[in-house]
């Protein structure tokens, strides 16, 4: 099924998203970053692992499980990713303002594997909530194992 494939994709762009940095800044002239697995991105990670077993386990006929739980945890996801946006910071860039001081001296900037994690989480958000489609060679197969029968 289409959404099983939607499904596989977004995990796979959730979970790359969860390895890239998330924030950048200049500290007195000096490039730092913070991947994403420094802070949030951990449970994000997990939750890519997860939305691909769902989407890997409903395709077992005696093992059914709902694509509104991948839904679920995809917006579990692009929560996080949004606080990642407002300024929540991981420990280590929390530690790191700590100790420095008050001034100019820090130019923070948004990394683009905050921007994947959140497409990530998009796209398997689309693929739990959207009705099961099927590929047009699904269809055809299914209509003639109707006529034939």
């Amino acid at each position: 099924m289409v959404n099983h494939i939607v499904l596989i994709v977004g995990a796979a762009v959730l979970i790359i998203g969860s390895l890239m940095p998330w924030a950048a800044w200049t500290v007195l002239g000096a490039n730092v970053s913070a991947v994403g697995i420094d802070g949030d991105g951990k449970v994000t990670l997990g939750i890519g692992v997860l939305i691909a077993l769902v989407a890997l386990l409903d395709r077992v006929p005696f093992l059914k499980i709902n694509r509104p739980a991948a839904a679920l945890l995809a917006l579990v996801a692009g929560e996080i990713v949004l606080l990642g946006f407002s300024g929540n910071h991981p420990p280590l860039v929390d530690a790191l303002l700590g100790l420095l001081p008050a001034g100019p001296v820090l130019d923070m900037q948004v990394g683009y594997g905050l921007y994947v994690t959140g497409a990530g989480a998009l796209i398997a958000l689309i693929g739990g909530v959207l009705p099961p489609l099927r590929r047009a060679t699904e269809d055809a197969s299914g209509d003639a194992a109707k006529a034939g029968g």
